[in-house]
């Protein structure tokens, strides 16, 4: 009942002899602790606090006595009542009791007599639960506060007013302020307390690379986080907070003097907890740093591990070995016990089978860890296969930039970057193609000092391979493109040709957004369209090609005759000089092709190899209908003009057969007669008839 008639604040938030969880802000950093309310001491509270408890506050209920605990850390703060009775407690207590008891038996009445007894007992218990906090206060208050060593700070100073959680927070800051006097860190640029959450937030944002796009979110997350809290830490600068530059960080220096003179390693338990409790800055963050000063310095370090630990890489890769390099930091998934599972920092070693595998399974997936005394033997020879492969890979992809350099499509703007992964890789499947393990791993190690940019060069050469495999394919659809001529007015099919042409230019093809199987699709289907467009072309062209070319000596005739009777003076000036230009654009030199379309191979070639017809060739029929319009209307006004003058000689008695003969086809208006008949023997006739 004791218990049960205490004030909600200590039911719900600080049950007796239960340890809550407490967060503080000071100096910069959210520091989490714990509140502890009891009846009595327990000796286990006044040892040095470690892991993730940075202030402990007992508040013992009454004041025992003859108690003298034993406090080892000035973090924990031991509040004690002040002496006296605690009849009226007592009585305050089983009053509020009886009256939540009480309440329990109207809970479900809904008369009003029910409802009047609800609201008064309410209003007694509200009033009961503030007359027991002022009690509370009195008497801690008037109390002892006892730390390490001996008495602490007046009461009165922390415990003021009705709130309990403000008195925690006021001992709490007195105990921080004790313990952390000084930060490390730029206070003054933290816009909040650091908390523990924050560690992994800003190891993502200095150790991955951006994300892609599904992924920008997370990106700018990070960049946020880094930005915001990375100037205060001094993991960034006040001028460029969003970026990773740990070069002035105080934290990097007291690691450094930590070690000062250590020319092995040292015990990283120690380390962690100097950083963590002896400067404050609480587990996580004392981990980051030292992640952090094991990326940054050099000569190169490495931590060690526990057998058993369970650090994983991206991709759910479990890291195999017993150390940790700071190159594998951009591939390290973020795990809060790393503090637990480190037990040196100290100058790099030779690394085991297991602890090269982080880089060698890169190269070669299938290598499996062999642990302690295991044979690895079958290990290297699938290493040396996977190198062989992967230096075939590096010349299929050299061939196929080669063949870039010849595209008959596009050059690629900057394959300098794709010479150099092609480079490195190189160097790698050279050097360890015939040596051991540890050789390719030096090898690995000399040439990246980024874990990422590996990866990113295989996956490079992987695609430059497979490109490699296809040349022929890609050469032969360069040349399809190239050769297979499309006219603008064919809408469709030339913007399905400018499409496919852009698809397989040098650059695009070395974006990989597109494996080439999916383009030669396109290609493909390109193809397919273009040669149901050619063949229909190929046969209406060759269809009407035969009487464009007989329209066309026709029209070449008329126009000879118009340039003869020209030659007439008596039929006025000239008329139709334009004609001859005019006909001459619509000439063509091809042949009719007699290569059935069946014939034509439009697979490998975009064209009839006999008449090399293209889909921009045309005959301009409407143009050359409307050019012998134009002859037969100028030729038709000047055999009008002759036929008048040749009846007037015959009105004057000035015929003979010929001219009789001439007439007939000149008032019959017979153009193609006409054109067929006059010659310079007839305009000379003509002439003196005329003369």
């Amino acid at each position: 009942m004791t218990t049960y008639g205490e004030p909600r604040i200590w039911l719900d938030q600080f049950p007796l002899g239960e340890s809550q969880s407490f967060e503080q802000e000071w100096n910069g950093i959210s520091y989490p602790g714990e509140i502890c309310r009891s009846d009595t001491w327990s000796p286990g509270w006044g040892q040095p606090l470690t892991d993730d408890t940075y202030f402990r506050i007992v508040l013992m209920v009454r004041r025992p006595d003859g108690l003298t605990p034993r406090i080892e850390d000035q973090r924990i703060a031991l509040c004690l009542p002040g002496d006296g009775v605690y009849r009226r407690r007592d009585r305050l207590v089983d009053e509020l009791a009886t009256i939540r008891e009480t309440q329990v038996l109207y809970v479900y009445q809904r008369d009003p007599e029910a409802t009047l007894i609800r609201s008064t007992l309410q209003r007694r218990q509200q009033g009961l639960e503030e007359e027991l906090i002022t009690h509370e206060l009195d008497r801690y208050s008037s109390g002892t506060v006892l730390s390490a060593p001996g008495s602490g700070p007046i009461p009165n100073d922390l415990f003021a007013g009705a709130d309990p959680v403000s008195w925690f927070a006021n001992i709490a800051r007195w105990l921080l302020s004790r313990a952390y006097p000084n930060s490390p860190l730029d206070t003054n640029l933290l816009p909040r307390g650091v908390t523990q959450e924050d560690a992994g937030l800003l190891y993502e944002a200095i150790f991955r690379e951006p994300a892609p796009a599904s992924k920008q979110g997370q990106a700018n997350r990070n960049q946020e986080i880094l930005g915001e809290l990375g100037p205060g830490l001094g993991l960034s600068s006040t001028n460029n907070p969003t970026t990773y530059d740990p070069s002035a960080c105080p934290v990097l220096e007291i690691i450094q003097r930590h070690r000062s003179g250590e020319a092995s390693s040292i015990a990283w338990p120690d380390l962690h907890h100097h950083l963590a409790h002896e400067v404050g800055l609480t587990g996580p963050l004392a981990t980051l740093f030292s992640l952090v000063y094991l990326h940054q310095t050099r000569p190169e370090l490495e931590m060690g591990l526990v057998d058993n630990h369970r650090l994983s890489l991206l991709g759910n890769r479990p890291l195999t070995g017993t150390r940790l390099t700071g190159d594998l930091l951009t591939q390290l998934t973020w795990d809060s016990r790393i503090a637990q599972w480190a037990t040196t920092l100290g100058p790099i070693t030779q690394p085991s089978w297991d602890e090269t595998l982080p880089y060698l399974s890169v190269i070669s997936p299938n290598l499996t860890p062999v642990g302690v005394g295991g044979s690895i033997i079958e290990n290297e020879q699938l290493l040396l296969r996977d190198l062989d492969s992967i230096r075939a890979s590096v010349g299929l992809g050299q061939d196929f930039l080669a063949l870039l350099g010849d595209a008959p499509i596009d050059r690629p703007t900057n394959p300098g970057n794709l010479l150099a992964s092609l480079s490195r890789i190189s160097s790698i499947a050279v050097e360890g193609s015939q040596s051991h393990f540890q050789a390719v791993y030096e090898s690995i190690r000399s040439i990246y000092t980024d874990y990422r940019l590996l990866e990113e060069d295989l996956t490079q050469v992987s695609r430059l391979a497979q490109l490699g495999r296809a040349s022929a394919e890609i050469r032969e659809a360069w040349v399809y493109i190239v050769a297979a001529e499309v006219n603008p007015e064919m809408a469709e099919l030339s913007v399905e040709r400018q499409s496919v042409a852009a698809a397989v230019t040098a650059d695009s093809l070395l974006s990989f957004s597109r494996s080439w199987a999916v383009l030669s699709q396109q290609v493909d289907s390109f193809k397919s369209k273009y040669a149901t467009a050619y063949a229909s072309h190929h046969q209406q062209f060759n269809q009407t090609l035969i009487g464009y070319r007989l329209d066309l000596a026709a029209a070449k005739l008329k126009l000879t005759a118009l340039e003869l009777l020209n030659g007439l003076t008596e039929l006025g000036p000239p008329a139709g000089a334009e004609l001859a230009q005019l006909l001459a654009d619509l000439e063509t030199d091809r042949n009719s092709c007699s290569v059935p379309v069946a014939k034509i191979d439009l697979v490998r070639t975009p064209q009839c190899t006999n008449c090399r017809l293209s889909l921009e060739d045309s005959l301009n029929a409407q143009g050359l209908a409307r050019c012998i319009d134009l002859i037969d209307g100028t030729l038709g006004e000047r055999n009008r003009a002759l036929s008048n003058l040749l009846v007037d000689k015959i009105l004057h008695g000035q015929v003979d057969q010929r001219m009789e003969d001439f007439l007939k086809i000149v008032q019959a208006s017979d153009l193609s007669a006409l054109s067929n008949t006059i010659s310079e023997e007839m305009i000379s006739f003509l002439r003196r008839l005329l003369g």
